[in-house]
């Protein structure tokens, strides 16, 4: 997981694993329907283009990290880079680190998607011990 690109499919992701999202029964074909509090949540076959972007809308990411909160895990997210803006964002990366069980420190070129690889590593981490 922790070299996933951001796109659809770390999307997915999260919301499974994440925010605790259940594919409905007819999912299939990149189409479907999320089941989300035990309720089907249905408009027409929701299609995974409906998922909300975890892993390029930084709004969508800081569900992610609220969703980690709720559940104990502490989370510190920092932008290490030059200070030239002209340099940006080439030159630095963001670095999300986030305790739990364990404590994750993932690194990647956006807020975003070091948000979401963190998480992903973190909830792995905390399968594990349990």
């Amino acid at each position: 997981m922790a070299d996933l690109p951001a796109g659809r499919e770390l999307d997915i992701e999260i919301a499974e694993k994440i925010m605790e999202w259940e594919r409905g029964k007819r999912w299939g074909n990149g189409n479907g329907e999320w089941i989300i509090d035990g309720k089907p949540y249905i408009k027409h076959f929701i299609s995974w283009e409906l998922t909300p972007r975890y892993s390029t809308s930084i709004e969508a990411a800081w569900q992610v990290l609220e969703k980690l909160r709720e559940q104990g895990f502490a989370f510190a997210v920092q932008w290490m880079g030059r200070r030239e803006p002209q340099q940006l964002p080439q030159n630095g990366k963001w670095i999300v680190v986030i305790e739990g069980h364990e404590r994750d420190a993932i690194q990647a070129p956006t807020a975003p998607l070091a948000i979401c690889r963190a998480s992903l590593a973190a909830m792995e981490r905390k399968d594990e011990t349990v």
